[in-house]
């Protein structure tokens, strides 16, 4: 932006010459989203306030500016941050952020669900009973259902037939990519599943053609990347474990 665009805001904030003019300026600033669309892990810890995450935000590069996003939060009296761990996209707007983690919406006819990344098929269960009306065993039964599986078999293209495996127990574990979610409250099971398909649609999509390539299935590759997951730490075990079960099943050899 040009400096003395920034100089003119805050000055008009800071000395009240017009104060409208600095908020509507403010709002118009932030609305500017990145193209980025990574998915990025937020741990708000207890006793945290919205001026006090400010470092946290710039550093994850989810606002430009701690200044201004600061004048937002202090304009518009932003409260209420929620403890927890979030998933958010780098291409929220400020709004759009504190909204989140708020955990409110401006829609009394949604609530958000926030899905962590490695949780079992059981825990995605329970989450999703615990904002709905539906049980624990409705949403591991749906997502059993034969049925089911075949119409989203049919759907995304990284969902094949090795899900209908009568061995699998959870024929979705794996596939439900995690973030932060807004549904509508009366969403069906149907439709909770479905976004958060769509969400890992989105994330493999860019490497379909490397995975098409692949000597190995969709499946195994999924299989295999959770089995990582439940295992390692960090990005460094991830990797170090790859490389091992990788080698491993290149040599014929049980992981």
């Amino acid at each position: 932006q040009n400096p003395s665009f920034w100089y003119n805001l805050a000055n008009a904030y800071l000395f009240e010459k017009d104060f409208i003019l600095a908020k509507e300026a403010i709002e118009q600033a932030f609305k500017l989203k990145s193209n980025d669309e990574a998915t990025i892990e937020l741990e708000i810890e207890k006793g945290s306030s919205f001026l006090s995450i400010a470092p946290m935000l710039k550093e994850k590069k989810l606002i430009r500016s701690e200044l201004f996003y600061k004048l937002y939060v202090k304009i518009y009296k932003i409260e209420g941050l929620e403890a927890g761990n979030y998933y958010v996209s780098s291409s929220m707007d400020v709004k759009e952020l504190v909204t989140t983690l708020s955990g409110k919406s401006t829609n009394v006819n949604v609530m958000n669900i926030t899905f962590k990344e490695g949780l079992p098929i059981q825990k995605v269960a329970q989450l999703i009973s615990e904002s709905t009306e539906y049980t624990v065993d409705e949403v591991i039964a749906k997502g059993n259902d034969q049925e089911f599986l075949k119409q989203l078999i049919n759907e995304y293209w990284f969902l094949t037939d090795d899900i209908l495996n009568k061995k699998i127990y959870y024929p979705l574990d794996g596939y439900l990519f995690p973030n932060t979610y807004e549904f509508l409250k009366d969403a069906s099971i149907e439709d909770i599943f479905r976004t958060l398909l769509d969400g890992m649609d989105s994330t493999l999509t860019p490497y379909k053609a490397a995975i098409e390539n692949s000597k190995y299935s969709i499946h195994e590759i999924i299989t295999l990347a959770s089995m990582i997951q439940s295992e390692g730490n960090n990005i460094d075990d991830f990797k170090k474990m790859a490389s091992v079960f990788l080698t491993r099943l290149d040599k014929g050899m049980k992981l």
